[in-house]
């Protein structure tokens, strides 16, 4: 016990004595490092921002952009943090819930932890639709080298609510993402849930789902959609999703129910994407095809994924993961207790003190991505239990 405090103190003081991992800030970008920087997008939206430092947020967020005036730069995470997203959308028009609420531009590199974000469509007489996503409500730009963790809800009293873990529906191109986020849509005409798409209209690559999908019906005719990958695939022979996978349960309660592994329906390609085998009956909705189906007992096992790239893309751990990512399910949770607090520290320095019996994967300890667990992780996670 005593060497394990006197790591801490280590620890401690080499936080106070090492400056905070520094970030060059390109030409032409803005630095942002508060929850005020990242609310001033908003002024200027065709700008090019970069975080520099993990941040936590307070209260509501209010989503960046609109359908009338889109996000249009660039929104770069360098890797960083944002926690405690909490969005809260209500509109009697259509309703607009994520971090954005229209992008044409590009996010890239963030990770979004602890995200509560909920759009409701509250008008009974409204033809307006819900749309819901970790990063964007509707992306008709690039969101890439993403990770969201935490909960995406989306709800219509009138038509169809399109709900997705990153973005709600995929006009553009969704690559190498992950969503570690419960995801639901309900609806009254149709309900739409997809891990990583409500409805992909565009490309969806390399990106995978390890948290459950549901879509819940809210009269007896309506139309459930729900999958692992997307709710929906496909639109005028525009969809693709490829080297894509699912671990997370996909559920639907009540209505007509489309349930699959990977989408509620295909009308273009689905390619190289595979389901863990319990998580749904089939690939997709549609059809009693367990094309992609992978039992628990091979799903370590990289020959079950036949087109995934393990040399520079994805990684295996207890599932393939993307390389370079925070990939905890939750951040920093070292001892598996379900939250992050200075105990997965003790934890963690315990193993790197090489302590009998203390186990952590890759997956989990891994916090700064460089293939290993050390110091530098340490000091990570209580840099980012300290933020």
């Amino acid at each position: 016990m005593k060497k394990v405090i006197s790591l801490l103190m280590i620890v401690a003081m080499m936080l106070v004595a090492i400056p905070a991992f520094a970030v060059t800030v390109p030409t032409g970008y803005t630095a942002i490092s508060t929850q005020a920087d990242l609310e001033a997008i908003a002024e200027n939206l065709s700008g090019k921002y970069i975080l520099v430092k993990n941040i936590t947020l307070t209260g509501d967020f209010a989503p960046i952009g609109s359908e009338d005036a889109p996000f249009e730069g660039v929104l770069d995470g360098a890797g960083f943090v944002v926690y405690d997203l909490s969005v809260a959308v209500e509109s009697t028009d259509t309703a607009l819930g994520g971090l954005i609420a229209y992008n044409e531009g590009t996010v890239c590199n963030l990770t979004l932890s602890d995200v509560s974000v909920v759009a409701d469509g509250t008008d009974p007489y409204s033809v307006a639709y819900t749309y819901a996503g970790g990063i964007a409500a509707i992306n008709n730009g690039t969101v890439e080298n993403c990770t969201v963790l935490g909960s995406v809800c989306g709800s219509s009293e009138k038509l169809t609510a399109y709900v997705g873990g990153i973005v709600g529906e995929n006009r553009g191109t969704v690559s190498k993402c992950a969503c570690i986020a419960n995801v639901e849509a309900v609806g009254i005409s149709e309900a739409v849930a997809g891990g990583i798409a409500g409805w992909n209209k565009g490309t969806v690559e390399n990106c995978y789902t390890a948290r459950s999908v549901a879509g819940t019906a809210n009269a007896a005719d309506t139309v459930v959609r729900a999958g692992g990958i997307a709710g929906k695939n496909g639109f005028a022979g525009n969809g693709t999703i490829s080297s894509c996978h699912n671990v997370g349960a996909v559920t639907a309660a009540e209505g007509e129910s489309y349930v699959g592994g990977i989408s509620g329906n295909n009308l273009v390609t689905i390619e190289n994407s595979y389901y863990l085998s319990t998580a749904a009956a089939s690939q997709v909705g549609t059809s009693a095809a367990t094309t992609g189906a992978v039992v628990a007992e091979a799903y370590k096992n990289t020959a079950s994924f036949a087109g995934f790239d393990f040399e520079t893309v994805w990684a295996m751990e207890k599932y393939p993961v993307l390389k370079g990512q925070i990939v905890a399910d939750a951040i920093g949770d070292v001892n598996g207790d379900g939250s992050v607090s200075s105990s997965d520290v003790i934890y963690m320095m315990r193993y790197c003190n090489l302590h009998a019996g203390i186990e952590i994967s890759l997956m989990d300890g891994d916090l700064n991505g460089d293939g290993e667990i050390d110091i530098l992780d340490v000091i990570r996670l209580m840099k980012n239990i300290n933020s």
